[in-house]
């Protein structure tokens, strides 16, 4: 025979109300990822950060095999990409388009030439947008259909 303490916990426990609550931490894209989910299912926080790291690999500019540098390499023409990669320009696309051009990813060449060539962001604190080239995204020949992208000459983009 079970005791009121051990019937209430069988309650409890039945009723989903014991929870555990996990937090993973890690460092990719320039920035501390935390996910935290409660009762997460097994191997949750191991498929977060793999996609998180196959998403960075894909759109970081420290790195010239990037499916993102390789479209910045390819100067007016037109690159295959995958589905990833062009969620990523038409956000882009329409965040420049939502904010009249005030968000604008494509001050790489600029950043580049005031020294920010790593990731380490304290290099280049003291620099503001408003002193950078930009270009047009609306420039940007996008085919969402055809998962292609024809970058403007000159025009280079920065995800970060």
């Amino acid at each position: 025979m079970l005791t009121n303490n051990e019937l209430a916990l069988n309650l409890i426990e039945s009723a989903a109300l014991t929870r555990l609550t996990v937090r993973h931490e890690f460092f990719a894209m320039g920035t501390r990822f935390n996910f935290i989910a409660v009762n997460p299912p097994k191997d949750a926080f191991a498929i977060l950060e793999a996609r998180t790291r196959e998403l960075e690999s894909k759109w970081t500019r420290f790195n010239a095999n990037s499916e993102l540098m390789q479209l910045n390499f390819a100067q007016g023409q037109e690159c295959k990409i995958s589905p990833e990669v062009a969620m990523l320009i038409s956000e882009m696309i329409n965040g420049y388009q939502f904010t009249d051009g005030s968000f604008n990813p494509s001050v790489l060449p600029a950043l580049a030439r005031r020294g920010f060539v790593t990731e380490d962001q304290s290099i280049n604190d003291h620099v503001t947008v408003s002193e950078m080239q930009t270009g047009n995204l609306n420039d940007i020949a996008f085919d969402d259909d055809r998962q292609t992208v024809k970058l403007p000459v000159g025009m280079m983009l920065d995800a970060g």
